[in-house]
């Protein structure tokens, strides 16, 4: 992820007549992309979730029954030797799963080595890689695990985009853009209905901050970062917790009719 200079160009930086601010044109560009990139048949995947939380936190979410998802649900549940175990050596509170995703169809699966994750018809299903769904049963409704998508499905609802140069992703040169999103607003392009993940604080203010790479006609890259309104970097909260997700999507059009959604996926090799 090379940085290269600035993007060629700067539109006007006065608020458009829909109330979106910064570089309009850009807020637009995006926002185009982010529509393409949902009607999009299929990408391949690679999916981040880091997590900090300090002991403490960890002790207090345990009582509470707070700790949830599939980061915070294997830490508390199993400890580090079993987290181990399970992510075949993955950093504790750091997961890199990689997959396949079909925006048009809302669905996607991704495998983090012996863990994996398949999402589809509203439903999460988790588990040791390659074991089928029929043997599993879906996380309770209060694990919201849809980051994946509701990282894209939040661009609709960008207020302002700010360039930050260019970069490169697996060969593609792509402009890199500091948004605010408007969580209602992102709601109302969905139709009403754009819950928010579980281990996102609810103390979010009402608009949120994303990095976000495209190249012109896609996302190609989304992050966010739960540790409040005004810097994407992963620096902690006061209370020392964040919680980063970092989506990147390549090979749009990738066929998929050979994959087996009645199964959790076997994509990367353990460790």
């Amino acid at each position: 992820m090379a940085a290269s200079g600035e993007p060629d160009g700067a539109a006007a930086r006065d608020p458009d007549a829909d109330g979106r601010g910064g570089d309009a044109a850009a807020a637009s560009e995006i926002v185009a992309c982010a529509d393409r990139t949902l009607a999009a048949p299929s990408a391949r995947i690679v999916f981040r979730q880091d997590l900090n939380f300090p002991a403490a936190v960890w002790r207090s979410k345990a009582r509470l029954g707070g700790a949830q998802g599939s980061i915070e649900t294997l830490a508390r549940l199993a400890g580090r030797a079993i987290w181990k175990r399970a992510t075949r050596g993955q950093e504790l509170g750091h997961m890199t799963g990689e997959g396949f995703l079909e925006p048009a169809a809302g669905r996607y699966m991704i495998d983090y080595g012996s863990f994996a994750q398949v999402y589809m018809d509203g439903k999460t299903f988790g588990g040791r890689s390659g074991r089928s769904l029929q043997n599993l049963r879906p996380s309770p409704a209060s694990m919201r695990a849809d980051e994946v998508r509701w990282l894209l499905r939040l661009l609709p609802g960008i207020t302002d985009a700010r360039p930050e140069g260019t970069g490169t992703l697996r060969g593609t040169l792509c402009r890199k853009f500091a948004v605010r999103v408007d969580p209602a607003r992102a709601a109302a392009a969905s139709g009403g209905d754009l819950p928010t993940p579980s281990g996102i604080s609810s103390g979010q203010p009402p608009e949120l901050v994303l990095s976000v790479w495209l190249d012109g006609q896609h996302i190609r890259q989304v992050r966010f970062v739960d540790n409040g309104p005004k810097d994407p970097d992963p620096e902690p909260r006061k209370d020392g917790v964040f919680k980063a997700l970092t989506l990147e999507l390549w090979d749009f059009g990738v066929p998929v009719a050979e994959l087996d959604w009645s199964r959790l996926p076997s994509i990367r090799a353990p460790g």
